[in-house]
Protein backbone atom coordinates (compact mmCIF):
# COMPACT_ATOMS: atom_id res chain seq x y z
CA UNK A 1 0.00 0.00 0.00
CA UNK A 2 1.29 3.47 -0.89
CA UNK A 3 1.49 5.99 1.93
CA UNK A 4 0.92 9.74 1.71
CA UNK A 5 4.63 10.29 2.27
CA UNK A 6 5.42 8.23 -0.85
CA UNK A 7 3.26 10.35 -3.15
CA UNK A 8 5.34 13.01 -4.87
CA UNK A 9 3.73 16.47 -4.84
CA UNK A 10 3.29 17.85 -8.38
CA UNK A 11 3.96 21.48 -9.25
CA UNK A 12 1.51 23.86 -7.60
CA UNK A 13 -0.59 26.29 -9.63
CA UNK A 14 -1.69 28.68 -6.92
CA UNK A 15 -3.32 26.36 -4.38
CA UNK A 16 -4.06 23.57 -6.86
CA UNK A 17 -2.18 20.88 -8.72
CA UNK A 18 -2.95 19.36 -12.11
CA UNK A 19 -4.61 15.94 -12.10
CA UNK A 20 -4.42 13.96 -15.33
CA UNK A 21 -6.21 10.84 -16.40
CA UNK A 22 -8.04 9.35 -19.35
CA UNK A 23 -11.67 8.27 -19.43
CA UNK A 24 -14.08 7.22 -22.14
CA UNK A 25 -15.85 10.09 -23.95
CA UNK A 26 -19.25 9.13 -22.49
CA UNK A 27 -17.76 9.12 -18.98
CA UNK A 28 -16.38 12.61 -19.55
CA UNK A 29 -19.76 13.83 -20.79
CA UNK A 30 -21.54 12.36 -17.76
CA UNK A 31 -19.01 13.96 -15.41
CA UNK A 32 -19.41 17.39 -17.03
CA UNK A 33 -23.21 17.15 -16.88
CA UNK A 34 -23.16 15.98 -13.25
CA UNK A 35 -20.86 18.88 -12.33
CA UNK A 36 -23.13 21.39 -14.09
CA UNK A 37 -26.23 20.00 -12.34
CA UNK A 38 -24.52 20.76 -9.03
CA UNK A 39 -23.29 24.19 -10.12
CA UNK A 40 -19.66 23.08 -9.99
CA UNK A 41 -16.70 23.11 -12.31
CA UNK A 42 -15.47 19.72 -13.46
CA UNK A 43 -12.37 20.26 -11.34
CA UNK A 44 -14.39 20.95 -8.17
CA UNK A 45 -16.72 18.04 -8.90
CA UNK A 46 -13.83 15.59 -9.29
CA UNK A 47 -12.25 16.93 -6.11
CA UNK A 48 -15.50 16.42 -4.22
CA UNK A 49 -15.82 12.87 -5.54
CA UNK A 50 -12.31 12.12 -4.31
CA UNK A 51 -13.08 13.70 -0.92
CA UNK A 52 -16.26 11.68 -0.62
CA UNK A 53 -14.51 8.46 -1.54
CA UNK A 54 -11.54 8.99 0.77
CA UNK A 55 -13.11 10.89 3.65
CA UNK A 56 -16.79 9.94 3.59
CA UNK A 57 -17.94 13.46 2.64
CA UNK A 58 -21.13 14.20 0.72
CA UNK A 59 -21.04 16.01 -2.61
CA UNK A 60 -22.39 19.52 -2.09
CA UNK A 61 -21.71 22.74 -3.95
CA UNK A 62 -18.96 24.80 -2.36
CA UNK A 63 -20.82 28.03 -3.01
CA UNK A 64 -24.48 28.32 -2.15
CA UNK A 65 -26.68 31.01 -3.62
CA UNK A 66 -27.85 33.51 -1.04
CA UNK A 67 -31.34 34.90 -1.38
CA UNK A 68 -31.77 38.65 -0.84
CA UNK A 69 -34.17 38.21 2.08
CA UNK A 70 -33.50 41.71 3.41
CA UNK A 71 -35.10 43.12 0.25
CA UNK A 72 -38.16 40.87 0.28
CA UNK A 73 -41.62 42.10 1.20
Amino acid sequence: MITVEEVRMPKLDGRRVALRGRVAPDTHTRAVLAARERGLSLSDYLGMLIDRDTEGREITPSLQEELPLTKSA
